[in-house]
């Protein structure tokens, strides 16, 4: 107690935020040394653990709309990897364990600052920049680490066949995203479609192919289907 009354207005403040964030963070550390963190950003991520996907029917689930956040937790990586999810777009800042970081770093270094004689100006300043720092150099661990780890994983040419549903429309010649069972995950992939109109956000589709670059190539499932009556015929 003769620690907290020493300090003043201020560092009380940074230290409120500092205090409970560090141990969270310590907390965090530890169940992760236990297999039992959870990162939760993921929102998602990157976001991001794996969710076992259980309800799967004829190769993707039974309401593909009610499962963004699964989405947003596996989309199409293995075990945490955002190449296929929000990874793809780029890595997730604000997520528990940046957000946590922010404030333990940045509430001590403005402890520190005050002890080092800076004004409360820069002390503020300066807390926010290491807190901001913090913040996104987790971000950036995490996304890395993530990426590592889906990187060979996830083979894309089995998506080829699947059936999924599109999530973000897929104009002609464009690419949107689509949500689609691969090896029992459900994975939201980059997706472009052959045909001269737009596939739009809830379309069933089926992969009929994919690019080099790994992009799905899908056409709707109607449409599919029709193909395969006139070649039966």
């Amino acid at each position: 107690m003769n620690w907290w009354n020493e300090l003043t207005q201020l560092q009380k403040v940074f230290a409120t935020f500092a205090i409970p964030a560090t141990i969270v963070m310590i907390l965090q550390f530890i169940l992760q040394l236990i297999g039992l963190a959870n990162e939760a950003d993921t929102d998602g991520p990157d976001s991001a653990d794996v969710d076992p996907v259980s309800d799967v029917q004829d190769g993707i689930p039974d309401d593909l709309s009610d499962t963004e956040a699964a989405a947003d937790l596996d989309d199409g990586s293995a075990d945490d990897g955002p190449d296929l999810e929000e990874g793809a777009a780029g890595m997730r800042l604000f997520t528990l364990r940046s957000v946590v970081a922010f404030f333990a770093v940045g509430g001590w270094m403005g402890v520190a600052a005050i002890d080092w004689n800076l004004s409360n100006f820069a002390a503020v300043v300066l807390s926010i920049i290491a807190g901001s720092l913090a913040l996104y150099f987790v971000a950036w661990v995490v996304y890395t680490f993530l990426r590592m780890q889906q990187s060979g994983n996830i083979r894309y040419e089995n998506a080829v066949g699947k059936e999924g549903e599109v999530y973000l429309t897929i104009p002609p010649n464009g690419r949107g995203k689509v949500n689609v069972i691969v090896q029992e995950r459900l994975c939201e992939i980059d997706a472009t479609t052959r045909i001269d109109r737009p596939v739009k956000t809830g379309e069933k589709v089926v992969v009929v192919d994919i690019t080099d670059d790994g992009v799905l190539v899908v056409e709707p499932k109607n449409l599919s289907e029709k193909k395969e009556l006139e070649e039966k015929m």
